[in-house]
């Protein structure tokens, strides 16, 4: 993945002021020009004083506390990324870097926050930091210039990953308009994924839906008609233990089981679905990171194209 823009700066120094402090700008407009006065050389904590300064004044828009947000949380992530460099762990970071997102959510951070919590074996939480750093590479607005199409199939594998080896359903978040996003997004900038593995999980041995399974298939028929999905095959999948024959065979029946319940969601797309077993294991961010047990959980999901 492409390296992170994202350090440290301790809790306790990012409060301290430094020897510069900003001007004492009544109005927005002359916050403005004591930013533009500074310019590029304004340091991480000239910027923490006005983006503190525009948050009480109510002539600021909100559009401008954003973008002061924005410079502050750049250039904590520089810090961060240069402690990095110099030895610090991500795990040691992880405080500060949850600081950057009070002032804005980078993509960046947020993926990194998705490597802090996967590492710490946390897959509910890290598929929603990857899930949210989704959503922001998505929103135009948030994210002028998109990372490339290789790093963003990345972050959506390990969201994918994390999802579904977590204990409970990890829904798609959605935004302010209520449309699916990070996991539940048709493509992002570009990016489109061809086919996305589904946590639709069963009771042992049967074609009903445990707790995850029932969330997750839920969720999935408020996103094909959310994006007006039009054709989608689904494709069952199981774990290797047990005959092929048997494992062919249940998968086939799983498909099925989503497709009757999606069409009772009056989901009017057509729906064709198949079976492999055991035969197309899923394959996780990194192999090399997980236990046969944790292969088997990812193995046992339905995959969705459309």
């Amino acid at each position: 993945m492409q390296k992170l823009v994202v350090g440290v700066l301790g809790l306790a120094a990012i409060a301290v002021l430094t020897a510069n402090p900003v001007k004492a700008a009544t109005t927005c407009a002359g916050l403005h020009k004591e930013v533009e006065a500074l310019g590029g050389g304004a340091t991480l904590e000239q910027f923490r004083q006005f983006w503190n300064a525009a948050a009480n004044m109510a002539d600021c828009t909100d559009e401008y506390r954003e973008g002061l947000g924005r410079k502050v949380a750049v250039r904590l992530a520089e810090k961060i990324e240069a402690a990095m460099q110099a030895g610090a762990t991500a795990e040691s970071q992880k405080a500060n870097l949850e600081a950057t997102l009070q002032y804005n959510r980078l993509w960046q951070v947020l993926a990194m926050l998705g490597d802090v919590e996967a590492g710490s074996g946390n897959t509910e939480a890290a598929s929603r930091r990857f899930q949210e750093s989704l959503e922001v590479i998505a929103d135009e607005n948030l994210t002028k210039s998109p990372p490339p199409k290789d790093v963003i199939r990345a972050i959506f594998k390990k969201a994918e990953t994390q999802r579904l080896l977590s204990a409970s359903y990890v829904p798609a978040p959605r935004n302010r308009a209520g449309v699916p996003t990070g996991l539940g997004a048709r493509g992002v900038r570009g990016f489109v994924p061809t086919a996305r593995a589904v946590p639709i999980t069963f009771l042992v041995d049967s074609v009903d839906f445990d707790d995850k399974g029932q969330a997750a298939v839920i969720d999935l028929a408020f996103q094909l008609k959310a994006r007006n999905s039009p054709d989608v095959t689904l494709v069952g999948h199981t774990d290797p233990r047990g005959t092929n024959a048997y494992n062919q065979s249940l998968s086939e029946r799983r498909a099925k089981a989503v497709k009757d319940f999606l069409q009772k969601q009056n989901y009017a797309g057509r729906i064709t679905t198949a079976g492999r077993g055991e035969d197309e294991r899923f394959q996780p961010d990194d192999v090399s990171q997980y236990s046969d047990e944790q292969r088997f959980q990812m193995d046992r999901r339905v995959e969705l194209i459309e």
